[in-house]
Order: structure tokens, then sequence, then C-alpha cells
């Protein structure tokens, strides 16, 4: 029977246990939470010897938004053995910034009651972190959604198990709402700690609502454990609450469809609970995935086909120029098509699908839409430089790039408008002509008109149907326009759909209408020279007729 290590072994083994660990800082944490052993940086880090620290709690070395955190996680740790790593933060230094690390917790030697703690900094320190507003350190429900976009996207996600907990605490806010404040906060923090401590890294953990929370549950944890010790950090404060919990399983190969799942499934959390956000889940993932498939395979067979509308010049009603649009056999409009490609991260492929088609019909036909043809382009795709390069090559195959007209759409903030402003200019260089679709839908629209190099506008159609009869779009439009005609860009107002609305937009100086009144969306060969724009309208000017044919747009 061997026979048990000397104190001298068991702390040589200790020590060297410790050294493995690579860490700028090492310590143990005794039985009372107490420091009881400190090598490394102590002076650099703390502003004290080794020496000075032993003996005093552990939480004075930390940022108290991590205590709980830590805390949970020390005692998982003595109860069921977890090891967990963390990402912590130190105490702030006198000019409020922190240093920033990992922090593993685990037994070096079974035997021992103490719990080896190593620490590994990053290089600088940095400003406070952003917590919530309660300091909990719990993301709110689009940080979730950013942090398990990270997750499934990361080069571990393929291997790792990523099991999303949906966490109710029935009654607990009721219940805190009947005890001291001091003892609310307290108890928040607690759960606070447990749910952070069951997640990867302590930072995957979210309150979505009152009662409800969410986290990434880290490989090896046991979501029942998670749930009794909630349950525990409840009843410290006399509340007694309800824990239910149920769980679904990200698929990382197939992040997008997860991912729109996961918002679907979040929205039926909040308002019907977790085992209802854990059917959604299962339900909108299978249909997201048969979806992404048969999209896939209609945008790679090129199952559509373009249609063209009139866009014409309020002046003389002639046709200027016409907008390719995408329909399916199913009849889904474009807008359908375009939100359905940017749910399922598909909208590049689209973009370039409808920009060769668009290409091809006016290199077979050079007559289509007299002036030229205007293409959709999304602002994901114009923050792309990959796609921005086939789209030129692609455009080089017209008869005359200047007859093709980009028009941005935009359904989700650019955030890279120096990037976009960049692709823009290379476009422009080939002589390609870029129009601002929607305008006047968000703040964002005034943004886009100071940072990008544009030609046109195209006035957003909500402007423009009720114009006739509403003093306030009218005086919206007027100044739109006016600001517009300042800056040297045309301008183009859609959903134009009777001669009264025409009289008024064009009166305001409106360069160019779009709408029924002048055309629906029709096959080429209806567009052709040889035929007017729309039958319902048979004085309408022939396309080839235009003395515009084959002119810039911006003409």
């Amino acid at each position: 029977m061997a026979s048990a290590p000397s104190p001298h072994q068991a702390q040589l083994e200790r020590i060297l246990g410790l050294a493995f660990a690579s860490a700028d800082l090492l310590f143990e944490i005794g039985p009372d939470g107490r420091i009881a052993t400190l090598l490394g940086a102590s002076r650099a880090l703390l502003g004290g010897a080794e020496e000075e620290w032993r003996h005093w709690h552990w939480s004075v070395l930390f940022e108290s938004a991590d205590h709980m955190l830590i805390q949970a996680s020390l005692e998982a740790l003595r109860t069921v053995g977890q090891r967990r790593t963390l990402e912590v933060h130190l105490a702030p230094r006198r000019d409020g910034r922190v240093r920033r690390g990992r922090l593993s917790v685990s037994r070096v030697l079974q035997s021992s009651q103490n719990l080896s703690c190593a620490l590994v900094l990053e290089a600088q320190a940095v400003p406070p972190p952003l917590r919530a507003h309660d300091g909990s350190g719990l993301l709110g429900p689009s940080t979730l959604l950013d942090s398990l976009e990270a997750a499934l996207e990361g080069p571990d996600a393929a291997s790792a198990a990523l099991n999303l907990d949906f966490v109710c605490l029935s009654g607990l806010d009721a219940g805190l709402s009947r005890v001291s404040a001091e003892a609310a906060q307290t108890t928040r923090a607690r759960i606070a700690g447990v749910l952070r401590a069951a997640s990867p890294n302590g930072a995957c953990a979210a309150q979505v609502s009152a009662d409800k929370y969410a986290l990434l549950r880290a490989e090896g944890v046991d979501p029942d454990a998670v749930t009794e010790r909630l349950s525990r950090a409840a009843e410290q404060a006399g509340v007694e609450i309800s824990a239910a919990a149920a769980s679904i399983r990200l698929d990382a190969a197939e992040p997008d469809a997860s991912l729109k799942a996961l918002r679907h499934a979040l929205e039926r959390y909040i308002t019907d609970g977790p085992d209802a956000a854990a059917q959604s889940f299962a339900g909108v993932l299978k249909r997201t995935i048969e979806q992404r498939v048969t999209f896939k395979t209609a945008v790679a067979r090129r199952d559509f086909e373009l249609v063209y509308q009139p866009v014409v010049n309020l002046r003389d009603r002639r046709v200027h120029h016409v907008e390719a649009l995408a329909r399916f056999e199913d009849g889904r409009s474009p807008a359908i098509a375009i939100r359905l490609a940017e749910d399922l991260d598909m909208i590049h492929d689209f973009d370039l699908a409808v920009a060769e088609a668009a290409c091809a019909a006016l290199r077979a036909d050079p007559s289509l839409g007299g002036g030229g043809v205007a293409i959709n382009l999304s602002g994901r795709s114009l923050t792309t430089p990959q796609v921005i390069d086939k789209l030129l090559k692609t455009v080089r195959t017209a008869t005359d790039a200047g007859r093709i007209l980009i028009e941005i759409t935009e359904t989700s903030v650019m955030a890279d408008l120096d990037l976009a402003q960049q692709q823009v200019l290379r476009l422009r260089e080939l002589g390609v002509e870029i129009c601002l679709d929607d305008f006047g839908v968000g703040a964002a629209s005034f943004e886009y008109l100071r940072r990008l190099s544009l030609d046109v506008v195209k006035i957003d159609g909500r402007f423009i149907a009720n114009v006739n009869g509403d003093d306030k779009d009218r005086t919206l439009l007027k100044h739109m326009v006016e600001l517009c005609r300042g800056l040297n860009l045309k301008t183009v107002a859609e959903m134009v759909e009777t001669e009264a609305v025409a009289h008024v937009v064009s009166d305001l100086g409106v360069d160019y209408g779009q709408g029924w009144l002048f055309g629906r969306p029709a096959a080429a060969k209806s567009i052709g020279p040889s035929a007017t724009a729309h039958e319902a309208q048979p004085n309408l000017p022939r396309a080839g007729s235009s003395s515009r044919q084959g002119a810039k747009f911006g003409s």
C-alpha cells in the first residue's frame, strides 16, 4: 500500500502543477475562500508582493461583476468536480482600466481541500467592460444571438456539442419584489453567476425577460444540476420558484438556418415558455433547411425568370429604362425573394444570378429597356468585394456598361460605409451608375447620401402613394427632391398608380416615375421596341422611340 506523500512532497507537486499552467498568476483558494498560496507577477499585476495577498479573500483580485461567476464555478468544482475556464477581469486600476484574461479553476491534488487557479492575462489593460444595466454580466437577447453566431461559425463548432438551454424561473420576479432591495440584488447576482458559470468561458448566458434566461451550455455541464443550483440561489432569499428548462441542439453544419430558427424560438420563448420555444425551433429549423435547399437549387439552376418594369421620364412619359425583377415559379415577389435570400445567407448568389441573367438579356437584345436596365444589389453584396469582383466581370459582358444601373437595396443597415464607397467607385469607374433604393426609410438613408457616390435616388413608395391627399407626404417629398437636386442627383418616384399622383410628383420636380400607371412587370419581349410598356397604356411611347436610347442614366 503506497504511503501518503510528505508535506514537502505534496507542496512540491502543488507548485509544479501550478507552474505547468504557464500562467501570469498562480494561486490556491482554501475552503474558507482565502488565498493560501500565490505565485507569479503579483507586484506588477496587483501592486504588492506575494506575501501581502495571502490570507485575503480571492474576491479582492477581481472586478465585482465577476464575483458571482467565479463563486458559482468554485462551488461547482467542489461539488461535482467540473473544471472550468472563465473570461474574467481583474479589479480596476487607479486609472479605471482593467486587465482581462482567462481564469482556470481545478484540483491539482484530489486529496487537497484547496482549489487551484491559473490566471492568463491579455497584454494590454482595457477600458471597463460593458455590462448589463444591473451589473450581472448577462447578455441581452440580441447580444446572445451575436454570441451564438460566433459559436456556430467558430473553428471548434463542428466538434463541439452546442446546446442552448431555455430556463424559466417562474415566480422569481414576483418573489424578489417582496424582499429587500439588497437581497433581491444579491439573489439576481447569484443566479447570473450560476448561469454564466454553466456557459463556455462564462460568457454566453442571457436574460431574455423578467423570469426567462438562456445560455449556451458548456460541454460536461449537467442541466439538472444547473436548475437545482438556481433554485437554491432563490431559496437563500426565501423565494420559492418553479424552474422549467428545455434544451435545443444547434446545428453547426447549418449555422444560418439555426440562427433563423433561433430568432423565432426566442420570440416564442418570451410569450409561451421553454417547451414551446424548443418545439418551435425544431419546426422552424426543419422548414428553413428545406427552404435553403429549395432556394439554393432554384438559384443554381436559374429556375426563375426576369420580368421588366418600365421607368418613365415624367416630362414626356417616354421609357427611360427598365428594372429587372426576378420571379420564381411560385410567384414569389422580388421583395420576398430578397428577404429569404438574406435570411438564408444566400443573397450573394442570388444577386449575381439576377445580374448575369439581366446582362445576358441585354446582350441578346440591345434595345431592351431603351436607356438600359436597372439591377438590384443588396447592401450585403455591395460590402463584399469578392461579389463585386464577379459582378464587374458580369457587367463587362453587357453591350455597354453605361446602360447598367445598380440599385442598392438595403433591408438591414450597412455597417461599413467606407468599404461600400470603395465598391461603388469600382462600379462607377467601369461606367455603371448607382441608385439608392427606398430612400427616406430609416435615418441611415441620409448617411448613405452623404457617404456614397450616387447618381440616382429612388424615393420609397410610402411617400408617393398618398402624396395627392396628404400634406405631410407632399412636404416631405418636396424637401427630398430639393435635397437631391442640390446634390445633383436624379430622382425616381415608385408606386405611381394614378394620373393625379403622377402630376403631383412631376410638379414637385421628380425626374422619373415607376408604377402600375406606366406598366406592370412584363417579359422582355413585351418591353422591346415593337411594344408599349403596358397594354393598359396604349398612348405610352414605345421604348425604342426614345431619343435617349443608349444614353447615360443620369442624363
